[in-house]
């Protein structure tokens, strides 16, 4: 007679149910809407609300330490008196986008930036995505050659990896990614992730990372974001006998500076400024030609 098969133990040995004992839940209950409200009855009931949240909570948790607020962040010069005074200064060990169409000031920043760095005797490098920099005119702007590393790259994405590089040796400054001249549309392609790499890498570092765009792609992995703007030009007359009488000389332009968005956020909504930029002081880079 064939004995029968021994019952499978099973594969997961299933514990008896275990009491918890939690602490009864918080419930509040909200009959004010939200958004922005002039009223000053809503502003103070909205006020009474918040503090009787954190006392709740203080009461509730009290290991949670209370009133822990962020560390400063220690900022630098931009060289413009305009832009430092709507965004307080570039932080440092953070990602700066500044962007803007063509003749928007960029590049102008950009020399002002360098410049600036060159006084407090930082070294400084340029990540160029386009190869696009011409050394004669930065000069010009007052941009220390001797001082800056020149990275020509023949792709733009060589220029994340090149910058992500010189990141992690430290060293620098003041880094510069001008992907000012790549189009938008393959700018869309980079993964997000690639933009978390260069804010973690230049992270708890004195070194601050600029990044040239038409438009802002970095999304939340940019501390500052900058847009800036061509509001007017201003033409002079040629005095000189031998260009034609009628033609004119470009001497001035108005920019506009607007903050799109900081890591702290803004007060009171959009803050924007003028910049006035003359030549040639300001204008010290073009396209080279081959």
């Amino acid at each position: 007679m064939s004995s029968l098969p021994a019952p499978r133990r099973p594969l997961f040995s299933y514990l008896p149910p275990t009491t918890y004992h939690l602490p009864p839940p918080i419930v509040l209950t909200l009959d004010i809407r939200f958004g922005q409200s002039h009223n000053r009855k809503v502003k103070e009931k909205r006020k009474s609300v918040a503090v009787s949240l954190a006392a709740d909570l203080a009461a509730r948790f009290p290991w949670v330490p209370q009133g822990v607020s962020r560390p400063e962040v220690e900022t630098t010069s931009s060289g413009v008196a305009a832009v430092d005074a709507v965004t307080c200064g570039l932080p440092r060990g953070s990602l700066v986008e500044i962007c803007g169409e063509r003749c928007s000031g960029r590049a102008s920043l950009m020399i002002k930036a360098l410049g600036v760095a060159r006084d407090r005797g930082e070294a400084c490098a340029l990540v160029d995505a386009s190869d696009a920099f011409d050394p004669e005119s930065g000069q010009v702007g007052g941009v220390d050659l001797a001082r800056l590393l020149w990275v020509r790259c023949a792709r733009f994405d060589q220029a994340f990896r090149a910058a992500e590089w010189l990141l992690l040796g430290g060293g620098i400054g003041l880094l510069v990614l001008d992907l000012s001249l790549v189009p938008p549309i393959q700018l869309q392609h980079v993964p997000l992730q690639v933009w978390f790499r260069l804010r973690r890498a230049v992270e708890h570092t004195p070194t601050v990372l600029v990044a040239l765009e038409q438009r802002p792609m970095a999304g939340t992995a940019a501390s500052l974001v900058i847009e800036l703007r061509a509001k007017s030009f201003r033409w002079s007359k040629t005095q000189s006998r031998e260009g034609p009488a009628h033609s004119n000389l470009f001497a001035e332009k108005c920019i506009g500076v607007e903050l799109v968005r900081a890591r702290g956020g803004t007060n009171g909504g959009p803050v924007s400024g003028l910049w006035s930029a003359s030549h040639p002081a300001c204008c010290g880079v073009r396209l080279r030609t081959p």
